[in-house]
């Protein structure tokens, strides 16, 4: 099952995540349950006001934030942020609550859905919220390459915007040319991009997107360094050695995932393994349904805490398997006992026809054929005498 409810990242979301353990579960036992994603931001949050129109906003999940007031305070200033998330929650998804003492703001997308912040303003910068940019999840929708560009070739594959590939870029004759050359690719897919490029005219660029949308920039981590030469923007903010789910440095669209939950109906537990299995969000350093991974019941330790706390949860696991067990005996059950009931009727039924068969009065039956048979004789005796009377009259009238 695809992630329908992310506006961005629906591949790696939590939901995704589930889904796709979800759909071996018949073949592993394992089944995952998407837990509801969360994003805290940090206290005491900007007192800075947000328009809300075409210049200054704020988007979460694409939908956007109405104007948001400057607070008096931290506190109020929360308390103004928490209102407008909540004001579009039914869109987004996504609902706020605030800190009555410092002020921070924690969003909660209850179902386990990504949640994607993109600000564009002076006001609107995702950080004057207190959710910090990477560590949060936020973006904001221009990107401002680190320095400018130097001369160089750029091949196919070497920069890609928002999933297109700007293709190959010729070399400048300077560092003004250079950032015109990269800039004119760049716009030559803007209808696709949704990206416009512009340089400072000394090769420096600056991305921009249109209202409510992000900006994801990469490169070709083969060629990282020279791409990062020549485009102008650092090694960070084209992910080079990064994992994949996102850059402060870039303020590309990083996304705040969900976590997902294992259990296992299966004595052993859950065992992972795979070279790539950090890539599903998942380490040896994290917690499953049953404990640990590979381990059952008969590995718990309650000699520390965290092993009581995993006792509980191995033990909670167990019980949910148990209910689930029983209810699926219960569900078969009833059918059983629904065709037993069917088959008690159908032989009732055929006991009751067959005893009116083998029951029936056969001296009853036979006086009853004898009573029709005279009867027919006495018929066809009285019909012989009704022909007889014409020759009786012809006779006389002879004589």
């Amino acid at each position: 099952m695809r992630d329908g409810l992310s506006a961005a990242g629906s591949n790696d979301s939590a939901i995704s995540k589930a889904a796709a353990f979800n759909a071996v579960s018949g073949q592993t036992g394992v089944t995952a349950k998407a837990s509801a994603t969360t994003l805290t931001g940090a206290a005491d949050p900007a007192q800075v006001a947000i328009a809300g129109d075409g210049t200054d906003f704020i988007y979460v999940n694409n939908v956007k934030l109405g104007a948001i007031a400057a607070g008096s305070d931290t506190i109020t200033q929360g308390a103004n942020i928490a209102a407008a998330f909540n004001a579009v929650a039914n869109q987004s998804g996504v609902t706020a609550t605030f800190s009555t003492s410092t002020g921070a703001v924690s969003l909660t997308a209850a179902d386990g859905r990504n949640i994607s912040l993109i600000g564009r303003g002076t006001g609107a910068d995702v950080t004057n919220t207190g959710l910090t940019i990477g560590d949060d999840g936020g973006t904001n929708s221009h990107i401002a390459a680190a320095g400018a560009a130097a001369v160089g070739t750029l091949a196919a594959g070497d920069l890609t915007i928002n999933g297109y590939d700007i293709g190959a870029v010729a070399a400048g004759i300077d560092a003004t040319t250079q950032g015109d050359n990269v800039a004119a690719a760049i716009n030559a897919l803007t209808s696709k991009t949704g990206v416009t490029a512009t340089t400072d005219g000394a090769g420096t660029l600056t991305l921009s997107a249109g209202e409510g949308q992000a900006i994801s920039i990469s490169g070709n981590f083969a060629h990282a360094t020279a791409t990062a030469t020549t485009t102008g923007f650092s090694a960070d903010q084209l992910g080079a050695g990064a994992d994949e789910a996102a850059n402060a440095a870039s303020s590309n669209a990083v996304i705040t995932r969900g976590n997902i939950t294992l259990s296992s109906t299966a004595s052993a537990g859950i065992t992972l393994s795979g070279s790539d299995i950090a890539r599903s969000g998942l380490s040896s350093s994290y917690t499953a349904a049953t404990a640990t991974f590979g381990a059952g019941i008969a590995s718990v330790d309650l000699s520390t805490a965290t092993g009581a706390q995993n006792a509980i949860a191995t033990i909670d696991s167990a019980l949910a398997n148990i209910n689930s067990s029983r209810a699926n005996l219960g569900a078969l059950q009833n059918r059983f006992a629904s065709v037993v009931s069917n088959l008690a009727t159908t032989s009732e039924n055929l006991t009751a026809s067959r005893s009116r068969i083998l029951d029936a009065d056969f001296a009853a039956e036979t006086a009853n054929l004898s009573r029709g048979q005279i009867m027919q004789q006495a018929g066809t005796a009285m019909l012989a005498q009704a022909n007889s009377l014409p020759q009786g009259v012809l006779s006389l009238l002879r004589g």
